[in-house]
């Protein structure tokens, strides 16, 4: 676990939306925000190149909307345009 290594040895680590998963290709789609300060995650977005490794967990709980509601709002910050999307392609039909 992260908690017992010693805070210089950690990897970086932050949650990020999964918007596909291609078990054929063996690929997984994440968008990414680029973030002027260039913080660890674009950083790496911006110079990750194909066969680059990167690990990752989970999935996590899903967080999407309440499907039975009767009307739908979304809002958010740039950084929140890859969930806000990943809510929007699972909205009914109807929708």
């Amino acid at each position: 676990p992260f908690a017992e290594m010693p805070e210089a040895e950690r990897p970086i680590v932050r949650t990020y939306t999964l918007r596909h998963f291609d078990a054929e290709r063996g690929e997984i789609y994440v968008d990414f925000m680029m973030h002027a300060d260039h913080g660890p995650a674009s950083a790496w977005a911006a110079s990750a190149a194909p066969g680059d490794r990167v690990g990752f967990a989970g999935p996590g709980a899903p967080k999407f909307v309440d499907w039975q509601a009767d009307w739908f709002f979304f809002a958010g910050d740039m950084s929140a345009l890859p969930a806000i999307a990943a809510n929007i392609e699972r909205l009914p039909s109807e929708a």
